[in-house]
């Protein structure tokens, strides 16, 4: 269920991410992938990951969000490196890595972000580069607090 779950929120969050994706979804229909609701999280798909059993006895929603909390920070500092090695081809991998963890949890300003950024640096556009890992850092920041509140 949790996989096809997740295939489905990477369709829905395939396309570019900037200017088409910017809440066109009617509240409620983003079928929890983080593009529905006002807010850093999706609350919907926090709400689905909470209804699966985790693997220490709490939900899939905790266990997502001890995962996020200790995978966003370090694969931010290995993007930030990336961006500033101008390793573009990599720092593209790094932002299309944090859009898939973003996707599980709903943290949608990170998905936003990091998709545009996937997407900027996927057409060789790397001047915004690291405007957008400012601005994606302070996403994730503000998603990990969110997320916090969010535990069972």
């Amino acid at each position: 269920m949790f996989l096809s779950w997740y295939a489905l929120c990477f369709e829905r969050t395939r396309g570019p991410p900037a200017e088409s994706a910017k809440d066109e979804t009617p509240p409620g229909d983003g079928g929890g992938c983080g593009v529905s609701a006002p807010g850093p999280l999706d609350l919907e798909a926090l709400a689905q990951l909470r209804a699966l059993p985790g693997a220490r006895g709490a939900s899939l929603a905790d266990d997502a969000i001890d995962a996020f909390q200790r995978e966003f920070p370090a694969r931010l500092r290995a993007l930030g490196q990336s961006v500033a090695q101008a390793d573009w081809r990599t720092a593209e991998h790094g932002a299309q890595a944090l859009r898939g963890i973003a996707a599980t949890l709903g943290a949608r300003e990170v998905l936003r972000l990091s998709g545009e950024l996937a997407e900027n640096l996927s057409r060789g556009s790397t001047d915004q580069a690291s405007a957008l890992l400012a601005e994606l850092a302070a996403a994730g920041s503000a998603a990990m607090e969110a997320l916090e509140l969010q535990r069972s």
